[in-house]
């Protein structure tokens, strides 16, 4: 969930140059780099899937070519981008999904799967500098005026001090503290808000290991299964909260590296034919 060399800001001037306040998302050419990236086929399905539905049959796992052909133009997902699921789930309010992955490859297979034709298939070449520079600039951006402490996700997104969004939300809420002008213009604030008490539990995890962290899982576990628990009771939980259980187990354990160089496609295809298919999700 970070990327070798970001180079954190120490300086307001880090997070205020001009290559900052003018950067863009999406860029014409690379991409959305962070939300909200529309689903331009919301409800949609692959043929194979709704065949198999319409049969009663179990679907398919959705592959990449299943999605290569959607009915309205994709978005694109740039190389650079946050490892946060940052697709529209409900246009009317802005709500996007939350899921967060550990690998570019799993948030790619994640969109695949969850939201067909949302996002269109790209060779996963070795990200260029350029891309870099102009994503890390888009989120800084992003980070300062407010809109990721302000996002609204089906799912809080789960990020620690690993994330590099933390560490950036982290360093501007340091600078603010250190510098008037900077704060009277941005604010104090850029973290997103503790949910339910989540928040210092996460934290835990990430500086424990062994049995602490063992423990430390538990205890979250126990916290979300009471949240989880209170919303079911008040009616409150959406069909993507629903959904989103489902994915718990899998984004946890998520943990392969990343090859650069090495095209998405071929690699996805090599794991699936290894397996048989299984239940695709749909929304």
């Amino acid at each position: 969930m970070s990327y070798k060399d970001v180079g954190l800001p120490t300086q307001a001037t880090d997070l205020t140059a001009d290559e900052v306040m003018d950067a863009v998302n999406p860029d014409p050419r690379l991409g959305y780099f962070h939300d909200p990236i529309p689903n331009n086929n919301e409800g949609w399905v692959p043929d194979q899937v709704q065949a198999a539905l319409d049969a009663g049959e179990k679907p398919p796992r959705i592959m990449t070519e299943m999605v290569e052909n959607p009915p309205a133009a994709a978005a694109k997902l740039s190389a650079f981008n946050t490892f946060v699921c940052d697709v529209q789930v409900n246009g009317a309010d802005a709500t996007m999904c939350g899921c967060v992955s550990t690998t570019q490859r799993g948030l790619r297979r994640h969109m695949r799967e969850r939201h067909p034709g949302a996002i269109a298939h790209t060779s996963r070449a070795k990200m260029s500098e350029e891309e870099r520079v102009a994503g890390l600039d888009a989120v800084k951006k992003w980070v300062i005026s407010g809109r990721w402490r302000d996002a609204r996700y089906a799912r809080e997104p789960r990020v620690d001090e690993r994330h590099f969004i933390k560490q950036i939300t982290d360093a501007a809420e340091a600078i603010a503290a250190s510098d008037t002008e900077f704060a009277n213009t941005f604010g104090t604030k850029f973290n997103r808000e503790p949910v339910d008490g989540q928040a210092p539990v996460r934290r835990a995890i990430g500086k424990t290991s062994g049995k602490g962290k063992a423990k430390a899982r538990a205890i979250q576990k126990d916290v979300d299964d009471e949240v989880r628990e209170k919303k079911v009771q008040e009616g409150s939980r959406s069909p993507m909260e629903k959904e989103a259980d489902e994915e718990d187990a899998e984004d946890s354990n998520e943990r392969e590296a990343e090859k650069d160089g090495v095209d998405e496609k071929e690699a996805d295809e090599e794991e699936d034919s290894k397996q048989q298919p299984v239940e695709g999700s749909v929304m």
